[in-house]
């Protein structure tokens, strides 16, 4: 029976497709399909499972094939909190579009789907959400990758993907597959029946323009090779068993330009720490022209405000898309503040020894003014009393 449709705000059913035979790694899989491999202390489809738990999924189904009974006997009908099926390919295998048409009786009209060797460190429900508001029938999450973690297999417009070819990719494509997708029954419909492999459907829907594209911001982690088990194990090991749950991506850091590059990163790293030296220049600027607070007072409630301000961009900022830039334009964001921070502090100073040098100026002349009047009334006084004799 099929899944009802998703109500608002929540996940569609998430499909896996973890039937592969994994034949890349060699002895590991020859008693254990890959979905079981042991990664960073238990199989790697719990981490799999636990973070889509953690993003709000409700409804799992595993296509699964090669040893799919370990599968199902290891994962039971229910993890996490997360109802969830299985959909056995055929004894000759389905390929990965074939799996999709075959647990569609379990996915309804509407639904997400990722491999079963990928953890995909993205906000789900922004992904689905981006997908409906779109109206088109399919998405795909794409990472502007410039052939760094893989053959790089895309085009995206900030809007659109416009190209994909897994099989011929060129040198304009700067964008690769993250491995979510998203697909309604009718999108199926692009292809002829015979085609067996999902990168062929998402092939045609770009042709058509009809496939929804979502950046990704964070690197992917999968299983396929020795160096990327190795990889992803290190990582998942790093972590720790639980994955933070999401977070809500501000405005202020989701800037969906897909030029964006590390130029314009920088500009906004920079515009950001400019931001912390402005509070504490306005601040204190106020308290102490203004309101007429002690300098000292005013400087030392400036300085918690930039700190606040400093700990919230720290909190919320997204620190880009190039994570090997992330230590230069975190230093980048460190030295603006630090640089603006000691300009507005001499501004400061400055302003406040001038309006100490008025203070004093005008207090030595009030002093000789207040002589001069002593001395007119002395002045009077001693003719007053020449008249009076």
């Amino acid at each position: 029976m099929a899944s009802a449709g998703p109500a608002a705000g929540a996940l569609p059913p998430i499909c896996i497709l973890a039937g592969g035979l994994g034949t890349r790694l060699g002895e590991r899989v020859r008693h254990t399909p890959k979905p079981l491999i042991e990664v960073a202390g238990e199989p790697f489809l719990m981490h799999q499972l636990r973070l889509l738990a953690a993003h709000g999924a409700k409804e799992i189904v595993l296509c699964v094939g090669y040893q799919g009974e370990q599968i199902e006997s290891r994962i039971g009908p229910e993890r996490f909190g997360m109802r969830i099926r299985y959909s056995f390919d055929a004894p000759e295998l389905d390929g990965t579009l074939g799996a999709l048409r075959r647990a569609l009786p379990l996915l309804g009209e509407r639904f997400l789907v990722l491999y079963g060797d990928t953890y995909l460190r993205i906000d789900y429900s922004a992904v689905a959400r981006a997908w409906l508001e779109s109206g088109l029938p399919a998405v795909m999450s794409v990472l502007r990758n410039e052939g760094r973690w893989d053959t790089s297999n895309a085009q995206f417009d900030g809007r659109l993907v416009t190209v994909y070819d897994k099989q011929e990719p060129t040198a304009d494509m700067h964008w690769i597959d993250y491995g979510l997708g998203g697909l309604t029954t009718s999108a199926l419909e692009a292809v002829d029946a015979s085609v067996r492999e999902l990168s062929a459907l998402y092939h045609e829907l770009a042709m058509r323009q009809e496939l929804c594209g979502f950046e990704a911001n964070e690197r992917f982690y999968e299983i396929g090779t020795p160096t990327a088990l190795a990889e992803t194990d290190a990582f998942l090991n790093s972590i720790g068993s639980s994955p933070p749950a999401k977070r809500p991506r501000p405005k202020l850091a989701h800037i969906r330009s897909p030029e964006l590059g590390i130029l314009g990163q920088g500009i906004r790293f920079a515009l950001a720490g400019g931001t912390v030296a402005g509070v504490y220049l306005v601040t204190t600027l106020l308290l102490a022209s203004v309101v007429g607070l002690p300098f000292q007072s005013a400087l030392a409630i400036g300085f918690v405000l930039a700190l606040g301000t400093h700990f919230t961009l720290q909190r919320f900022f997204v620190w880009g898309h190039h994570e090997e830039f992330a230590l230069p334009l975190r230093t980048l964001y460190t030295l603006s503040a630090a640089g603006v921070g000691l300009f507005t502090h001499t501004l400061v100073v400055l302003e406040a020894g001038a309006r100490a040098t008025f203070i004093e100026e005008y207090a030595s002349n009030n002093i000789e003014q207040q002589s001069l009047n002593a001395g007119v009334v002395e002045l009077f006084l001693r003719r007053d009393a020449h008249l009076t004799f």
